[in-house]
């Protein structure tokens, strides 16, 4: 995987423990190595009608959010994961 897609192999270990959360960029690289979409790499639940239901104004702060350090990068996601399991909100 690393070969093909020019990311790490610790990285690579990194995502696969979900240690680390990949940007939208790598998601996209590693998807495109797998030969899958995006969506099916984050949720195999999701398609690609599902994505297009996002709000815009939330994928575009995603997208800035990809620009913060990586440390204020795993507070976002960890304060978001928290208010979900605070309000009870199952992926389902």
């Amino acid at each position: 995987m690393a070969a093909i897609t020019g990311i790490s192999c610790r990285m690579i270990a990194y995502y696969e423990t979900r240690v680390e959360i990949p940007s939208i960029s790598k998601l996209e690289i590693i998807a495109k190595a797998l030969e899958i979409s995006v969506a099916e790499l984050i949720d195999s639940t999701l398609s690609a009608k599902d994505i297009l239901t996002i709000d815009t104004r939330t994928l575009k702060k995603v997208r800035l959010m990809e620009k913060l350090p990586q440390e204020d990068q795993k507070k976002v996601t960890t304060y978001i994961h928290d208010l979900i399991k605070k309000n009870r909100i199952s992926n389902q």
